[in-house]
């Protein structure tokens, strides 16, 4: 019996994706490549600031770290693939992976990090980031813990 996902069928290019599956990023073609290739991000802006939510299925909040250096503010997570016992027979195909990745944004100067505001929850985390601030020195480095 031969498996083929849904999406290949009638699709001839997809036959030389399994090709390059060790390469998924480099190639940009396949689903896989691009699910973990950057982190989906939703900026919302109001009268008070900004609000930045990050789309991060299947990450452990322990494996996020948000900081703050030199006025950019970067979300960095990783994502480990589950080891699995074998069961009896063989394994067709597997659709997990592992990898890590980061997004950046700049951000007003004076902003520190008692203002910015995080939570991570269902897979999404969530900052909140007021507009500027009155100007006053700030560390040049800073992590921002996540709720």
């Amino acid at each position: 019996m031969n498996l083929i996902p849904r999406n290949q069928l009638g699709n001839l290019d997809s036959l030389f994706d399994d090709f390059f599956t060790g390469f998924p990023v480099l190639m940009g073609k396949s689903d896989l490549a691009r699910s973990f290739s950057a982190m989906r991000v939703d900026i919302h802006e109001d009268d008070a600031g900004y609000e930045i939510t990050a789309e991060l299925p299947g990450v452990k909040k322990e494996d996020i770290s948000v900081t703050l250096k030199n006025h950019v503010l970067t979300i960095n997570a990783s994502k480990e693939t589950a080891s699995e016992k074998k069961k009896h027979g063989k394994v067709i195909r597997q659709e997990r992976s592992s990898g890590a990745f980061s997004r950046s944004f700049s951000v007003d100067e004076g902003i520190r990090q008692e203002d910015i505001k995080a939570a991570f929850s269902d897979g999404v985390l969530t900052l909140t980031i007021p507009r500027k601030v009155e100007d006053r020195a700030a560390p040049d480095s800073y992590k921002i813990d996540i709720g």
